[in-house]
């Protein structure tokens, strides 16, 4: 019985090995492990780190990963698209194409 005075269903052991084969399905489904090879000394030096981050050195490694996958995102190409618009606004000076690459060829020659 229960607090309530409910009482609680019995659970079969097939019923649990059923219950835990699924729920060991959905976590392998849901994650997949990454093994990265460190020295002691590395490996020591990360766990202090997490340890004062109040992390287990599992999620600090996997915040790092997050902020460096965003340090190295691509631009959108809307991003690129306003970038470029903008950089057509300002009217920079310009030439002809054949007449700035034989300029760039004359110059090549001064050295």
């Amino acid at each position: 019985m229960t607090d309530a005075g409910v009482r609680a269903a019995p659970v079969s052991w097939r019923g649990l090995r059923s219950l835990q084969a699924c729920s060991l399905s959905m976590l392998i489904r849901m994650s997949t492990r990454l093994q990265i090879v460190m020295s002691d000394a590395e490996m020591a030096s990360l766990r202090q780190v997490a340890r004062r981050a109040g992390l287990t050195v599992s999620e600090w490694a996997r915040r790092a990963l997050r902020t460096a996958r965003k340090a190295q995102a691509v631009p959108s190409a809307s991003s690129k698209l306003e970038a470029l618009e903008r950089a057509l606004g300002c009217n920079h000076p310009t030439g002809d194409i054949d007449e700035m690459l034989a300029d760039i060829e004359r110059g090549r020659d001064l050295r």
